[in-house]
């Protein structure tokens, strides 16, 4: 008889800027998704979270289904609105803002290593998430 078991992970996503702008993801089994309670380690710029199905013959022998449930970004750093950046004297600002009126981007984060990313499609700062759980307590 098989028993189904679901697997959650953490994607931690680390910066290698020896290889150009090369994002190195690392999985780990966690046994909470509440962003909330993710210790930072002071070096990702973001994680994620997903499921795995695991099959269970023998709990000795565990056999996968396909990743499902992926959650959105969570990044570690900084919220800008184009307004923000427009507005800004500095060459990098100004070439995001443009970049992000071409793309009808609202909102980006620079993450502790300089990155520049979308806050689309579910993706939040790791901050706003502590600071709405800790207004919840």
């Amino acid at each position: 008889m098989l028993n189904n078991k679901v697997q959650s992970y953490i994607v931690r996503l680390y910066y290698d800027g020896s290889n150009g702008k090369n994002i190195r993801p690392v999985h780990e089994k966690i046994d909470s998704r509440d962003p909330s309670k993710v210790v930072d380690d002071g070096e990702a710029i973001g994680f994620y979270f997903y499921d795995v199905v695991i099959l269970n013959d023998d709990p000795a022998s565990e056999v996968r289904g396909i990743d499902t449930n992926y959650s959105g970004k969570f990044y570690y750093g900084e919220k800008f609105t184009y307004d923000d950046l427009a507005n800004k004297n500095d060459a990098n600002s100004k070439e995001v803002a443009r970049r992000m009126k071409a793309t009808d981007t609202d909102v980006v984060c620079r993450t502790r290593n300089g990155l520049w990313f979308p806050l689309e499609d579910g993706a939040r700062l790791y901050s706003d998430v502590c600071e709405l759980a800790r207004q919840k307590k």
